[in-house]
């Protein structure tokens, strides 16, 4: 079977300009459809040199195609409306797009997961989701679903495994779930996902993303002790403040 090709950003500009028209999906179906390209992220942060083979041009184009679907994106939901960066959030974005190409000008930790913190409405899945879409249109992107999805699926199948699997995955809204429950077997899903996670992240260099409007107690009340002191060594965390955006 023939294998999909893997672009550069450098071969990609081109393609990029030329996708403007194309229909940017909504949140909603981004995360419906969690498992598109979900491989093909980890080949492209193993390119070591994709973003530095670039030049200064070319990574301000790109930086200009995801604000253009970050904008699509508030779009959906507000036609009048576009993605607002500002002081509270740009320094957030350029390290999140560093950080993506597993490329050293990032802020962040390039073996660390990411989670971004912050009360409702301050933009978290937004960014999330255009990073995630930013990489499928460069036949990239990783698996993606929300906490409350992942609780329910358990209580339907009893099955989470594929969540565990994943090299990288991103979980939306962490501590907004129930406890799930199959059959009578009671489950903390998330919990138990990011402690097989942590596991692999030690071992195998597993990535997870994240996004929580709860603060380090509020993640102890909900999964414990040990999985707090795992959030803390796993992750990234990146604070998002300001009012909200909706």
């Amino acid at each position: 079977q023939k294998r999909k090709k893997i672009y550069s950003a450098t071969s990609l500009i081109g393609t990029m300009e030329n996708s403007d028209k194309t229909k940017v999906p909504t949140i909603r179906e981004v995360i419906q459809a969690p498992e598109r390209h979900s491989n093909r992220l980890e080949e492209q942060r193993n390119d070591k040199k994709t973003l530095q083979q670039c030049s200064d041009a070319e990574i301000a184009r790109l930086k200009w195609k995801w604000k253009h679907i970050a904008d699509s994106i508030v779009k959906n939901t507000d036609p009048d409306s576009e993605f607002v960066i500002d002081h509270t959030n740009k320094h957030i974005i350029d390290g999140l797009f560093w950080w993506f190409f597993a490329d050293p000008r990032s802020c962040y930790d390039l073996n660390k997961g990411i989670l971004l913190k912050g009360d409702k409405g301050t933009g978290k899945t937004t960014i999330i989701t255009a990073f995630r879409q930013f990489l499928i249109e460069m036949n990239q992107g990783f698996a993606m679903t929300t906490a409350i999805k992942l609780s329910l699926e358990y209580a339907k199948t009893g099955d989470i495994d594929q969540w565990i699997t994943y090299k990288i995955v991103c979980i939306d809204e962490i501590g907004r779930e129930g406890m799930g429950k199959h059959y009578g077997n009671e489950l903390n899903v998330i919990g138990y996902i990011l402690h097989e996670r942590y596991a692999l992240w030690k071992t195998n260099k597993y990535i997870t993303i994240a996004t929580t409007n709860k603060d380090a107690d509020e993640i102890e009340d909900m999964y414990g002790e040990v999985i707090r002191d795992r959030v803390k060594e796993m992750f990234n965390h990146i604070a998002m403040v300001g009012d909200s955006r909706r």
